[in-house]
């Protein structure tokens, strides 16, 4: 039975093994600052920002890292000012940084098998087969992003239609940097200083006619291309070789033999004492074709130089007794350092956001109160100016019972002045009051416009003077005898009383609709107060 023994190797950028300390990377990442190699520098402070540490310890790697991605980030091609020909120049060489760059770390998260697949009874040995997968990961993409995606970026905001000799910055993605190759000089090197190149033989969409793309080998997203090439051995839990190493290519579906393993070899691979190790990882290039009928491995992969990615950038999980356990302590450093300055970022504008949000409200409500003010003004001086003109029609009575004077106005003059019970109410209290005023008498009502406390509307309140001489509502006594002593001179109802509630005077009787007259008495005050 075939037995499949996992061995998950974090062969991407997010989780290097930082092996150098903040202050290392940092002054590495100035030296290619210093160098115009903005590319690589990015990588350092990427690094740097990945290392342990609050971010204030940070900072200084946070604030040059910002700098340089969003000067490229906006179209340049590095720190500095630019003419149009510098501009072309300059980021020729920051593709071909960016593609030496590219080729120096795998960009995939990668995942080992090791199977036993056959018994040799003459011999009495094993053959296990090692294969390599991808192992889809978020993660894989921080460190690609944070580089090489800057510059991506960055030059498809730069890019000219009459850059003819660099590769294209936006369209389909097999056709575009950093697909196609900017450090390929169109022949038959494949490597052009650290940067590793792909030339696939293949036909012209426009032309149709057969000749060489130039991919970068480290974003080719062509199918049954075998690029990142692995050393492995196996060892035992001291770590000590127990089979040397074999290659063994990512996405190889035949995967790498590992033959004569001895019965005392396949017991500890049984017991999980012995195990696959990454020795190296290689850039490498090749193109699988089944139609080619090849089933070596190592067959189509052109006898080329190769760029070996160092394993101190690679984060490995390593055997603890029982599994293969991944050391992510320095995981997510850099996302974390990255995220504390956009958080306090993102608290600031949203508290900025809250006052301004706060300050329009506090804006809009006081606008809305004094348009309401305005309006209620609006208002008043309209009721006043009908009143004036109702009372004009209105008429005095003098009655020696009550030792005092009636003034009437007619029920229906307010009905057609008014829309509503509300407004005949304030329309007949202002009636009252400029009754009083034309006769040079103090007002026993007010209107005041005031705002609500508790809804916060801008409405009318009254209010009254027991002290005044002006005309008033008459009380239900005093009304009783008005109706008595007009009941043959008047033709229709008399309406208007007061109560007194003791803290409070209430007014009933005003309706809008009431057919009749409005009654108001003259106060029996003798003077002014």
């Amino acid at each position: 039975m075939k037995k499949l023994l996992l061995v998950a190797i974090g062969l991407f950028s997010v989780l290097p093994l930082f092996s150098k300390g903040y202050d290392d990377y940092l002054a590495e990442a100035k030296k290619f600052e210093a160098q115009k190699r903005w590319c690589f520098a990015l990588g350092s402070y990427y690094d740097a920002l990945g290392t342990e540490g609050d971010f204030e310890s940070k900072k200084e790697a946070y604030d040059a890292y910002k700098k340089l991605s969003n000067a490229i980030m906006d179209g340049k091609p590095g720190l500095g000012t630019f003419n149009e020909f510098t501009m072309h120049d300059e980021w020729r060489k920051l593709l071909i940084d960016a593609e030496k760059y590219g080729s120096s770390f795998c960009i995939h998260d990668i995942e080992l098998s090791l199977t036993k697949e056959k018994l040799d009874y003459a011999t009495k040995t094993a053959t296990y087969i090692a294969r390599a997968y991808t192992h889809t990961s978020r993660r894989i993409w921080d460190r690609y992003e944070a580089t090489i995606n800057v510059v991506q970026n960055g030059y498809i905001c730069a890019w000219q239609e009459d850059w003819k000799d660099l590769p294209a910055a936006s369209g389909n993605n097999g056709d575009v940097w950093p697909y196609i190759s900017a450090s390929s000089q169109h022949n038959a090197v494949y490597n052009v200083n650290g940067a590793l190149v792909l030339a696939y033989q293949g036909k012209n969409p426009q032309t149709g006619k057969s000749q060489m793309f130039y991919f970068n080998a480290f974003a080719t997203p062509l199918a049954d291309v075998y690029l990142y090439d692995f050393a492995l051995n196996i060892v035992d839990k001291n770590g000590k070789e127990l089979v040397k190493p074999r290659r063994c290519l990512l996405g190889w579906p035949g995967g790498t033999e590992f033959t004569g393993i001895t019965p005392a070899v396949m017991d500890l691979i049984e017991k999980g004492e012995a195990f696959l190790n990454p020795v190296a990882c290689y850039l490498d290039y090749g193109l699988y074709s089944p139609m080619n009928g090849v089933k070596n491995d190592r067959m189509f992969v052109g006898n080329l130089p190769e760029v070996q990615i160092p394993l101190s950038k690679c984060v490995i999980a390593r055997w603890n007794g029982s599994e293969y356990a991944l050391n992510d302590e320095t995981g997510g450093n850099f996302g974390e350092t990255m995220a504390v300055p956009e958080r306090r970022e993102q608290e600031r504008l949203a508290q900025e956001r809250e006052k301004r949000e706060q300050e329009d409200a506090l804006q809009r409500k006081k606008l809305e109160q004094e348009k309401a003010l305005k309006e209620a003004q609006v208002k008043l001086d309209e009721i006043t100016a009908k009143a004036k003109k109702i009372i004009e029609e209105g008429t005095e009575w003098n009655f020696p019972l009550l030792r005092q004077r009636a003034f009437l106005i007619r029920c229906w003059e307010v009905f057609n002045a008014t829309d509503n019970d509300s407004d005949a109410f304030w329309l007949t209290l202002s009636c009252c009051i400029e009754q009083s005023k034309k006769l040079g008498l103090e007002p026993v009502y007010g209107i005041k416009i005031v705002k609500n406390e508790e809804s916060g509307k801008i409405v009318f309140r009254w209010s009254y003077n027991d002290s005044a001489n002006g005309f008033r509502f008459p009380s239900e006594k005093d009304l009783g005898i008005i109706k008595m002593g007009l009941s043959d001179q008047i033709n229709g109802e008399i309406y208007g009383i007061t109560k007194d509630n003791g803290n409070s005077i209430s007014i009933s009787g005003i309706e809008r609709n009431a057919y009749g007259f409005y009654c108001f008495v003259r106060s029996t005050k003798k003077s002014k107060k």
